[in-house]
């Protein structure tokens, strides 16, 4: 949308507006990698592909900003939401991945998601390093039967997951597999922005 009269005819505004906004960088604060995180399972579904598809990065977010006032209601970290299905698709800032017999797990991107930077440098990684990384649909009973879980984001890399409400993953504390993609994640991105 750009410049032009209040209305819903894109005509009225043949010219878009683009705005760049930049601020610094932060960090993941050590502690969140160490402990890891609490994620709540939110009732706002992520949008229908018929809707505003979510495969498309866009400013029309309204549903992840409500899933993540009911995260932050509830004490956690980051929203997991669900598709028109109830599967579990993503997080509300960040793309959702579980660890079930040392494989990592995350949706297709046919179950409504965004298709994350980070995300996809996990395939790229886990190849690198020998952990298998899948896609597969995930739904809320896989969360009882992941042994790790972890989110994705460039601006946070990878953080470890450790409840999702009042169901703890694994042991409740950050696993080989999430410690061991981060660890490559960051070794790949430093080769590649040091070379």
């Amino acid at each position: 949308r750009g410049e032009g009269d209040i209305t819903y005819d894109p005509r009225a505004c043949p010219t878009p507006s683009l705005i760049i906004i930049v601020k610094p960088h932060l960090n993941v604060p050590p502690k969140l990698e160490e402990n890891g995180v609490m994620v709540s399972l939110a009732t706002v579904m992520r949008n229908h592909p018929s809707s505003v598809n979510p495969a498309i990065k866009s400013n029309n977010l309204l549903n992840n900003a409500l899933a993540m006032q009911q995260a932050f209601k509830n004490g956690a970290y980051e929203a997991l939401m669900c598709n028109y299905k109830g599967d579990l698709v993503e997080c509300a800032q960040s793309n959702f991945f579980i660890v079930r017999d040392g494989i990592a797990l995350t949706p297709p991107l046919r179950d409504g998601l965004l298709e994350g930077v980070t995300r996809n440098f996990v395939f790229e990684v886990g190849s690198e390093i020998g952990v298998p990384v899948r896609e597969a649909s995930l739904r809320r009973e896989d969360l009882s039967t992941a042994t790790e879980a972890f989110l994705t984001s460039t601006t946070r890399e990878i953080v470890p997951i450790v409840k999702v409400d009042q169901v703890t993953i694994g042991s409740g504390q950050p696993g080989p597999v999430t410690k061991a993609l981060l660890s490559g994640l960051r070794k790949k991105a430093r080769a590649l922005t040091h070379p």
